[in-house]
């Protein structure tokens, strides 16, 4: 899964001050990076601050599922968690 930059990740990149990336499996969260789950995967947050990926079926129609990803990070992060849920299609909006 390495390197594959989706349109969102790119256009999101370059008007973020911070990392957008697609997460990768058993990867550390790092402080200050934007993560999305990859296409076709589930994307949990494991005790140990890694990512897992996971491809069960999917919940509510949808994998990946914000439910799953939110369930795992919650269960980890606790009152700490925040998340953002973006549905195709999405628009960047100029405002130079």
């Amino acid at each position: 899964m390495q390197n594959n930059e989706t349109n969102i990740e790119s256009s999101l990149s370059k008007k973020c001050k911070i990392e957008v990336k697609i997460a990768e499996d058993k990867e550390k969260i790092q402080t200050g990076v934007a993560y999305f789950a990859p296409p076709g995967y589930h994307l949990l947050v494991e005790p140990d601050y890694t990512f897992s990926l996971d491809s069960s079926e999917p919940v509510q129609f949808c994998r990946p599922s914000i439910d799953v990803t939110m369930e795992s990070a919650a269960d980890v992060y606790q009152s700490g968690t925040c998340g953002f849920c973006f549905q195709e299609p999405i628009r960047m909006v100029q405002t130079d």
